[in-house]
């Protein structure tokens, strides 16, 4: 990544330094890095000329000229000190930074993928954990999963599970509706009141053909495994569950599938996590193997 364009180059010919918050010569109007702010430190060409008096402002480094019926101190007061202006104006979006405060020549940087301003220790996503990387691995491993599950499941459309259940597949929710889908969701959703409600995922639970019971909203714990979820969602319907003797190919086999935007099933990896892979308001479903039909 590359640094943001700030600052400027000494004009100094054997310096050459860049400065982020340069100094400007008010008499030869060139630009200088801070040690060499000062007239005679970069041996001004002006400054012979000029039959006044300079002040440096300790806070921005920048020379501020003294009238002739005026003093320093109240030169230095009427001064509008540019990058204390801006520092007073800026805070870093990590919560407890104090960059602006301790460094004040220190200018932001935008982060596009938050739209937040940050110091330049904590300019990169990774550092002040930008929340897009968490959407880009969500996605990955989603992505990661379906490959993998690809290999041995072919994604089913739920046009031809309708001619075989009677159970109602509902549209997906539109994104303008999700939080109030979420909120319903929430007061008629079963699960364990042992899950923090910070840790808690809420989803549509579509139950075995067997079960002959209606879709229910339910929340888990989003740090469990898919194949953990398989099983509470088994025991919540008293559905036989013999996964963990039966090979993987075994007609009676249980099978979690979640449905994509275009309304196919999509098997779950029983290793991944649900954070990883799922979001509030998706909707799964739970079938033996023998149950589900294959695409026409």
């Amino acid at each position: 990544m590359e640094l943001p364009n700030v600052g400027k180059h000494c004009s100094l010919s054997n310096c050459q330094t860049l400065d982020f918050l340069p100094i400007t010569c008010p008499f030869c109007q060139k630009t200088f890095c801070g040690p060499h702010g000062l007239p005679k430190d970069h041996d001004c060409s002006e400054w012979s000329q000029v039959d006044r008096r300079v002040v440096q402002c300790n806070t921005c480094q920048n020379m501020v000229l003294v009238p002739e019926k005026s003093n320093v101190e109240q030169a230095l007061k009427d001064h509008i000190c540019k990058p204390l202006e801006q520092t007073k104006k800026k805070k870093c979006g990590v919560t407890g930074c104090r960059e602006f405060e301790q460094h004040k020549i220190v200018l932001p940087v935008h982060c596009k993928g938050c739209d937040k301003e940050f110091c330049l220790k904590h300019r990169l996503k990774v550092d002040h954990g930008c929340p897009i990387l968490e959407v880009d691995e969500k996605e990955t491993r989603k992505q990661a999963a379906q490959e993998k599950l690809s290999k041995t499941f072919t994604p089913l459309k739920t046009t031809t599970i309708s001619s075989t259940s009677s159970k109602k597949i509902t549209k997906p929710i539109g994104k303008k509706n999700i939080m109030v889908e979420l909120m319903k969701m929430k007061s008629k959703a079963k699960g364990s009141s042992s899950i923090p409600l910070s840790a808690r995922i809420y989803l549509n639970v579509e139950f075995p053909k067997e079960c002959n019971r209606s879709n229910q909203p339910m929340f888990f714990d989003k740090t469990i495994r898919v194949g953990r979820m398989l099983d509470t969602i088994a025991d919540s319907c008293n559905v036989k569950n013999d996964n963990n003797k039966i090979t993987d190919t075994d007609p009676q086999r249980l099978i979690l599938f979640q449905y994509s935007i275009e309304d196919n099933l999509i098997p779950l990896d029983a290793a991944s996590k649900l954070e990883s892979i799922l979001n509030n308001t998706d909707r799964i479903l739970l079938e033996r193997l023998e149950n589900v039909p294959k695409e026409q």
